[in-house]
């Protein structure tokens, strides 16, 4: 498997773990100081994301991953891609396309997530 297809397949597994309220298997992927930027501009952490899946505040409807850069700097790797997605954030209905830059680190031979930065695309 080539490192985008590895990143695909993780990043794919989270955003599944989200649409299926799977927090436990969320929590795994997440690095424990985990933040992400929201289009808005919001940071975020691994507890504020995990409490927004477990309130039901943050429900994925639909997603699709596609267009990926990824780069690999040792146990780190940088990914930029695409995702349409239709989710409810705390009862406002969304739906577009995101522009979304991820960093990945490396743990005990598995990919988790450090980082996201999330920017509308329409």
């Amino acid at each position: 498997m080539t490192l985008e297809e590895e990143i695909k397949a993780i990043t794919d597994e989270r955003l599944a773990a989200m649409k299926a309220g799977n927090v436990g298997r969320l929590g795994e992927l997440l690095a424990d100081d985990f933040m992400t930027v929201s289009p808005l501009g919001a940071i975020q952490g691994k507890s504020d994301n995990l409490s927004d899946v477990v309130s039901g505040d943050l429900k994925i409807d639909s997603f699709l991953t596609d267009d990926y850069t990824v780069r690999a700097h040792g146990d780190i790797a940088i990914a930029a891609f695409r995702n349409t997605m239709t989710h409810v954030f705390k009862g406002q209905t969304r739906s577009g396309k995101y522009r979304i830059t991820s960093v990945y680190m490396r743990r005990k031979n598995a990919w988790i997530l450090a980082s996201n930065h999330v920017m509308r695309l329409d």
